[in-house]
């Protein structure tokens, strides 16, 4: 990937990408969480036998095999991507190219576009659980992990921000890679 001059400041951009696709993400993990346990809770109850074969024995044994993972991991699953989403902005600031001096001020600006925006982010999420029994009792315990990232927003933001303005200004420059042209003496 080939950067332009004048595409420094994107970089912290993505953090105010990431802090909507963490707040998407949550929230729908977190209905996804409801349906299936809905629905675990709606087959289990099924008392149905059909000759030898109980209803409920063969979704157990089948779909509820699939399920039970998902119910009890999901919030694993999430902060898994969350986590994952963090160290995939750090690696692109790292590989991105050097930025002049000057772009750490646009980059500053970025911070607190993002910090403005992770506030209301949390706020809404803080209005979205507690609009039901049902969503509260969701979000703070079975995703309770995934729940406290977006609470601690404001203060993951920062973070992220500072590692990233760490590796894409501190890092050491690397060596200009030699063009193939250099080489057409040797036959190349």
């Amino acid at each position: 990937m080939e950067f332009k001059k004048g595409e420094i400041g994107f970089k912290s951009m993505v953090l105010i990408f990431v802090i909507f696709a963490v707040f998407v993400f949550v929230i729908v993990s977190g209905i996804f969480n409801f349906g299936a346990t809905l629905m675990d809770q709606s087959f289990s109850g099924i008392n149905l036998s059909i000759g030898n074969q109980s209803f409920n024995d063969t979704y157990q044994e089948t779909l509820g095999q699939g399920l039970h993972p998902i119910i009890n991991n999901g919030d694993l699953y999430g902060v898994l991507l969350l986590f994952g989403m963090i160290l995939v902005m750090l690696i692109f600031a790292y590989y991105s190219p050097t930025a002049n001096r000057l772009w750490f001020l646009s980059e500053f600006f970025v911070l607190i576009v993002a910090f403005i925006f992770a506030v209301s982010i949390q706020k809404a999420y803080v209005i979205a659980i507690n609009a039901s029994s049902t969503l509260l009792d969701i979000y703070s315990i079975n995703l309770i992990k995934s729940s406290k990232f977006v609470m601690n927003l404001t203060k993951i933001i920062p973070a992220v921000w500072a590692f990233i303005v760490l590796l894409s200004y501190g890092k050491i420059k690397k060596d200009k890679p030699i063009a193939s042209s250099e080489f057409g003496d040797l036959g190349y």
